[in-house]
């Protein structure tokens, strides 16, 4: 009789299993409080951060659009 799960299931559902539970033991070892101060400089460090990989990014997608556009354009007859 063929099983329900397959041994490839199974492992899957066991890691699963093994994860959620690590999450649980981490959830509990950790504090329920947690008391943090960021200084004014390293929030100024992450906000240019964000704006920096914003700004690439912004970059980078003007870049490909441009590629594909270049692409699929028909040349012009001259």
């Amino acid at each position: 009789m063929k099983s329900l799960y397959s041994r490839k299931r199974l492992a899957v559902l066991r890691g699963f299993a093994a994860t959620a539970l690590g999450y649980i033991v981490l959830l509990e070892a950790v504090p329920q409080i947690l008391y943090g101060y960021v200084d004014p400089g390293s929030g100024i460090l992450a906000l240019q951060m964000i704006a920096a990989v914003a700004v690439g990014a912004l970059f980078q997608f003007r870049r490909w659009v441009i590629l594909c556009v270049k692409r699929f354009r028909r040349p012009k007859n001259t």
